[in-house]
């Protein structure tokens, strides 16, 4: 102490430098805190986003780039995360923090330098109002009265009163709702957190108030003075067949169709109610797009008229091209058309082109066709012992000339199966077919083409196809007082059939006949012994 008190009395300069030291100690001192404070400030007022339909986990990224804090979460929780758009300026850490997980799936918390993203908890179920009321409407927004309201799966259930209003008490949680009413479609409603509901009922369109078509003007089932009958295009579509008159077979009451062969094209027997006439016949008359159409065969009079019965009209237009079919089948044709509906009145309307955007459709289908089983029939030994026991009946003893397969003229120890040979093959069925519709409210237009090509069972390429095509343009002016329509169908068939069906052939030639073909590859005619079935083809 002696040493040090001296010391201060003999260097004044050395307690000066002391003093210096404590200084710069505080000055670094407050310099330290507030830099600390500046980096504080800057990481908690300095973060901005500028972000526009962008996954959380980019505003996680920016945050990160713009502050010390890190995020940690698992990919698997944040994938239900809502996209995130906004626009935030110089805020502090909390401040975007609530920004980005506002209405979010996802909480979070800070542990020191450290952001922990978790998945909020699963809310219990949400509780459904005891008491439920409201009023139910029809799409003219008028009140509906008596409509029946229930709960799905129980006999509780109540009913609107004259102002479409009700009042449903003590309904459980998660129930749903069952409102029905005639002349409207049921709806159902699964009920959350309200407690008012505004209940809106679409009218059902019965079979009664379905428009029908009586050929120069149109009314209601409900309205309808006669007996009329309709197939719409749904039900035409959903047939496999190549014929109008096929896709009406069995649909309609009275109505009576039956193909006359089994072949493409073949002619049909069209009977509306029973026999009407010996003398004039009992074809409807036929009204395509308000068209009288012809009943009677348009063939030409070919060698395959012959196989097809005469043909069918109606073979030629396309199923696909249907809207509808209406049969008129009383005395309330007559009044239309005449005495040549006495018969009733088939009246098929085409598709008309739709208001809407431009649609294009294509259909493409394929078939085989096949006869049925084989007819047991008789083979080489029963055949021979039948022939044998013939001319011993009849008493002949010597075998006559004319009996080749008897007096060895034909080979009897070989056998042909007939069924096989002549309508043994496969048939193949292909349909094609595409349109183009579409426009406005005022003009509306669709054009359309098919191509139809069916083969036989018999031996040989012979097939009947078909080419159609047909447009429709129809125009209506703004004030609904001047309509146009131009529409145009074009049919063609073209048949390589031959004059006869080989099935009667298949059935009635011995199985010790000859072969169609000689060794060369010729038609046989085994030297005028045989009346070869393909000389016909």
């Amino acid at each position: 102490m002696l040493f040090i008190a001296s010391c201060k009395k003999a260097c004044p300069g050395l307690v000066a430098l002391k003093k210096t030291g404590r200084m710069v100690k505080l000055i670094t001192l407050f310099l330290l805190a507030g830099f600390l404070q500046l980096s504080a400030n800057t990481y908690s007022q300095g973060i901005s986003l500028a972000l526009k339909d962008a996954p959380i986990t980019t505003a996680f990224k920016k945050i990160q780039d713009q502050s010390p804090y890190r995020f940690v979460y698992s990919s698997e929780e944040v994938v239900s995360a809502t996209r995130i758009s906004c626009s935030i300026e110089n805020a502090s850490i909390e401040k975007v923090l609530e920004i980005c997980f506002r209405d979010q799936p996802l909480s979070y918390s800070i542990e020191d330098k450290f952001i922990l993203v978790k998945a909020k908890p699963k809310t219990e179920a949400r509780v459904v109002p005891n008491e439920i009321h409201g009023v139910v409407t029809n799409e003219k927004g008028e009140p509906v009265q008596g409509a029946s309201i229930f709960i799905k799966g129980s006999n509780k259930g109540t009913a609107t009163d004259n102002r479409g209003l009700f009042l449903f008490p003590d309904v459980p949680a998660g129930s749903t709702l069952v409102i029905s009413s005639v002349g409207y479609e049921q709806k159902e409603i699964e009920l959350g957190t309200q407690s008012f509901l505004t209940i809106r009922l679409l009218s059902a369109i019965s079979k009664l108030d379905e428009t029908i078509v009586k050929g120069y003007y149109n009314t209601t089932q409900r309205l309808n003075t006669g007996s009329v009958s309709k197939l719409s295009a749904e039900t035409i579509e959903k047939q496999p067949v190549n014929n109008v008159l096929a896709a009406m077979e069995g649909r309609v009451p009275g109505l009576y169709i039956q193909q006359n062969t089994g072949v493409p094209g073949g002619a049909y027997t069209v009977k509306l109610r029973g026999q009407n006439s010996l003398v004039n016949g009992n074809n409807p008359l036929y009204v395509i797009d308000d068209v009288p159409f012809t009943s009677a065969s348009i063939s030409s009079p070919t060698l395959s008229a012959a196989i097809t019965g005469g043909g069918n009209p109606l073979a030629n237009i396309n199923p696909n091209d249907i809207e509808s079919i209406e049969i008129l089948k009383d005395a309330d044709a007559t009044a239309i058309y005449g005495s040549r509906a006495a018969n009733g009145v088939v009246i098929i309307t085409t598709k008309k082109g739709k208001a809407g955007v431009t649609r294009i459709s294509i259909n493409m289908s394929a078939g085989v066709t096949k006869t049925s089983p084989k007819l047991d029939l008789l083979d080489n030994p029963q055949y021979l012992a039948m022939r044998h026991e013939a001319l011993k009946n009849d008493g002949v003893n010597n075998i006559p000339s004319s009996s080749y397969d008897l007096n060895g003229t034909w080979d009897t120890t070989r056998y042909t199966d007939w069924q096989k040979t002549l309508i043994g093959n496969t048939g193949h069925i292909t349909n094609s077919q595409i349109s183009v519709s579409g426009g406005n409210i005022s003009t509306q237009f669709l054009i359309g083409g098919a191509y139809n090509r069916e083969s036989t069972v018999f031996p040989g390429d012979a097939a009947v196809s078909k080419i159609s095509a047909n447009f429709n343009i129809s125009h209506n002016s703004s004030d609904q007082k001047f309509k146009a329509i131009l529409s145009g169908n074009y049919l063609s068939a073209n048949s390589s059939l031959f004059s006869s069906d080989l099935t009667s052939s298949a059935l009635t030639l011995p199985p010790v006949a000859p072969p169609v073909y000689d060794s060369a590859g010729n038609i046989n005619w085994s030297k005028g012994t045989f009346n070869n079935p393909l000389a016909i083809t």
